[in-house]
């Protein structure tokens, strides 16, 4: 060989190793270690789910030691699923006996990674997520996913325990003898008590959670032993029942002291909590009648009475203090209506003040924007002459010895003046108030123009919301007009309540908007981890051209027809982009999986090459033909004719058949191998494996 058709082939050779080592794939960057065995970065589990999963967790990792871990996140950051699962488990430390599921909500995708000295195979896990869990995804029912997971490494364990059992039965052959095998055993039990141990303590060390799922507060009546429970409910219920017919006697004093007027708040009071008394009694005959019997619904009937019980005390002794309150004040009479004409006299010298305040504002707003306040001090001095006769008809009862009388023509007076009061506290408020609408009044009218060009933007030709748009129209001119020395208090109340008009019709367009641009901003992201995954597959199939067979290729050009549809759709039709999306997702997963089984399937061996044989692994001093034939090389080399498919010098092969007469090859067909060929991480249903004994597999839901 020349010189130069030896550099030639050295090129060849150095570019056909580079395509190797490039074709394979990047490892998607994994989460936080998982340090616990549910992570959730993307929220998918409540408290209670966490809880729920948790508990299937332990069962299975007491009954079979086997301690399942699941990961819930966005998206796998371009990976496959299983390739994602296989690299958070290596980095994690996760230990044979530590399955993984991993589902990418966003993305619609999942993936698991086992071990090959787990129990079961990485396959058999595969297949049975793929049949059980894959279900509860689609629907998305999270929890439920992560249970059944749990359930089919249960499942697989057990099937390995009763088979290893059966081939086990007879003799003791080879292998690890019988005190190895008892140390084993030993260690194994040690590590997962220790587990269920630690889980235990950490239970009964965690706050009791209530039938929501949610942690008790302290001194919640459900965070007592039961018995305590029941004993607390029984003494409630008599403490309760005694209060009770002490109130009726009560009521009954107080109606022939005060009548029945002035009772009956009380009197409706006491009936309902004589309803209350009669549920929290049924509750307890139903106990001890057996209809609940489950020690849970004991509790939970406990509790409720405790709860009613809790709820007539506070209205009972409300009332009670009501009463308390009209005996005190028949006693003091006398002095409280002297006090009352004194502050009946302190709110009159309040009166000339209001009205000079009044006269002052007028100078600086219309008489409209002072309308609600401008009769206050009229108003409040009439209630002042009337609270100063109840005053004095209230004492001549006292005299007179009808202190019940008196105390009503009190209560009267007290009112009158707080009236009084108030509205001369408007008065002197009705400055602030004036001030403060004018201040606001114009970033209230920006928030309503904001809302007419929502309005006009989103449905100008919706009559619904074209008549809620000119009502704000007709606010935004009540409020200029209010600038120009209107009444802004007025103004600012029709534009917020023009606004709320607005902001209710739009609710419903303004949430479709914001999907509809979430969804453009989720499609950019899955379109732009989709180009860079068609680039990738696209260079696995070049670099191993002559392996890869059409199957693979069919897939991959849909995949880019498919992706470049997407890109045309995505400003137009987001919605249908992502369903796009979605199907050239999936076609470029089963490329990627038909072009490394192509791949992987090309094996056997060469006899012969260029300057010596190559057998057994072993390479003689010529050059690696079947590197040449791995990248499609010496195919496209010296072979100008596309419809003839042959080696070099013609449509023949060198030692072998053509397959038809036109696809010959070196050594056999185009499947034939040299040394083994080339062998990475198994791919199934789109999931890769790169990471020693942990393979992984998956797919989308």
């Amino acid at each position: 060989m020349s010189l130069r058709a030896a550099r030639v082939f050295s090129a060849a050779l150095a570019s056909v190793a580079l395509g190797v080592v490039t074709a394979l794939p990047a490892a998607a960057e994994p989460p936080a270690d998982l340090t616990g065995q549910v992570y959730d970065s993307a929220g998918a589990l409540s408290d209670s789910d966490v809880a729920e999963v948790l508990e299937a967790f332990d069962r299975v990792a007491a009954e079979t030691g086997q301690v399942v871990f699941v990961a819930f996140v966005s998206d796998f950051d371009g990976a496959t699923g299983g390739d994602w699962a296989v690299e958070s488990a290596v980095s994690s430390g996760l230990g044979s006996n530590n399955p993984l599921l991993a589902v990418a909500i966003d993305e619609g995708a999942w993936g698991v990674s086992g071990d090959d000295n787990a129990p079961y195979s990485p396959e058999a896990l595969d297949q049975r997520a793929g049949q059980d869990v894959v279900p509860h995804l689609s629907q998305g029912d999270w929890s439920q996913a992560a249970i059944a997971f749990a359930e089919a490494v249960e499942d697989l364990a057990a099937e390995d325990s009763d088979t290893s059992s059966g081939e086990h039965t007879g003799g003791s052959g080879g292998g690890f003898g019988t005190g190895t095998l008892l140390v084993l055993v030993l260690l194994a039990g040690l590590v997962i008590g220790g587990y269920v141990l630690y889980r235990w303590w950490q239970r009964r060390n965690a706050p009791p959670l209530g039938p929501d799922g949610k942690p008790l507060p302290p001194g919640h009546p459900l965070t007592l032993p039961t018995e305590e429970l029941a004993v607390r409910a029984g003494q409630a219920l008599l403490e309760t029942d005694n209060d009770l017919r002490s109130s009726d006697e009560e009521l009954g004093f107080a109606q022939a002291q005060f009548g029945l007027e002035a009772t009956d708040r009380y009197t409706a009071a006491l009936n309902d909590a004589k309803q209350l008394g009669q549920r929290a009694f049924s509750l307890r005959q139903q106990i001890d009648d057996g209809t609940i019997d489950a020690e849970d619904h004991q509790r939970q009937a406990y509790a409720e009475i405790l709860s009613f019980t809790e709820r007539i005390g506070e209205a009972l002794e409300a009332q009670s203090s009501h009463f308390a309150t009209l005996r005190d004040l028949q006693a003091k009479a006398p002095q409280a209506l002297a006090e009352m004409g004194q502050r009946a006299d302190e709110v009159s010298s309040r009166l000339d003040g209001a009205r000079a305040r009044l006269a002052h504002l007028g100078t600086q707003y219309p008489q409209t924007a002072l309308a609600s306040v401008a009769a206050a001090p009229d108003e409040a001095e009439q209630l002042l002459q009337a609270a100063r006769d109840s005053v004095s008809t209230g004492q001549q009862c006292v005299t007179d010895g009808d202190r019940q009388t008196a105390v009503t023509h009190l209560q009267i007076a007290e009112e009158a003046i707080g009236q009084a009061a108030e509205l001369l506290r408007e008065v002197d408020q009705s400055g602030a108030m004036l001030t403060q609408a004018a201040e606001g009044l114009p970033s209230a009218m920006d928030s309503l123009r904001a809302d007419i060009n929502d309005a006009n933007r989103l449905a100008p030709n919706d009559p619904e919301v074209t008549a809620r748009r000119d009502e704000g129209t007709a606010a935004l001119e009540q409020g200029r007009q209010a600038q120009d020395g209107g009444d802004p208090i007025a103004a600012l109340q029709r534009v917020e309540q023009a606004e709320t008009g607005l902001d209710n019709i739009l609710a419903p367009l303004r949430q479709e908007e914001e999907n509809r641009r979430r969804a453009v901003a989720q499609l950019v992201s899955r379109l732009h981890r989709l180009d860079a995954r068609i680039t990738q597959i696209s260079s696995y199939v070049s670099t191993h051209r002559g392996t890869v067979g059409q199957q693979a290729r069919t897939r991959l050009s849909e995949a880019q027809r498919l992706r470049n549809e997407a890109h045309a759709l995505q400003h137009q039709d987001p919605v249908r982009a992502r369903e796009v999306v979605g199907q050239a997702e999936r076609l470029a997963d089963q490329a990627e999986a038909l072009a490394q089984q192509d791949h992987q399937g090309w094996g056997g061996g060469f006899g012969g090459g260029f300057g010596g044989g190559h057998q057994g692994g072993q390479r003689g001093g010529g050059i690696d033909v079947g590197s040449l034939i791995l990248g499609g090389i010496l195919g496209g080399m010296g072979n100008n004719n596309r419809g003839h498919r042959g080696g070099w010098g013609g449509g023949s092969s060198w030692g072998g058949g053509s397959r038809g007469g036109s696809r010959g090859g070196f050594g056999g067909g185009s499947r034939g191998g040299f040394g083994g060929g080339f062998s990475g991480g198994g791919r199934r249903g789109g999931g890769g494996s790169f990471g020693g004994g942990r393979r992984g597999g998956g797919g989308r839901f």
